[in-house]
């Protein structure tokens, strides 16, 4: 799959392909399941083998970047913070497809909130 990936598509392209716009779209199967079983959807770890972490690691930038904007939070994300939760990501989770990510990062916007604790910072919400 990854040799597949790289040779369809840039990094660049597949970043404007598999873009944070997806979060909201995908967030009406009814469950993550669902996603795993779609046949040729390439895996977090088919990012890393086509791109290397640095493709991984920019692509998953964007997508955290997105949630962070869009929970409102004061302190945003260090660049360093970034790297480091997006490196972790695609280090622990490589067998979750591009479609799967994208739900989750989606369904977290919705459950996230602002709470005081010690300052403003991103914590689930309980709903």
């Amino acid at each position: 799959m990854s040799r597949n990936l790289a040779s369809t598509y840039s990094p660049k392209l597949f970043c404007e392909t598999y873009n944070p716009d997806l979060q909201s779209r995908l967030m009406i199967v009814k469950s993550i399941a669902e996603l795993s079983m779609i046949d040729g959807c390439p895996k977090l770890g088919d990012v890393s083998l086509a791109y290397g972490i640095e493709g991984a690691r920019e692509w998953l930038k964007c997508h955290l970047l997105k949630v962070n904007c869009f929970v409102g939070a004061k302190l945003k994300l260090t660049d360093e913070q970034l790297i480091d939760l997006s490196d972790q990501i695609a280090c622990e989770y490589p067998y979750l497809n591009i479609a799967e990510l994208c739900c989750f990062f989606g369904r977290w916007k919705s459950r996230c909130r602002l709470t005081p604790v010690g300052g403003k910072k991103l914590t689930p919400s309980s709903k």
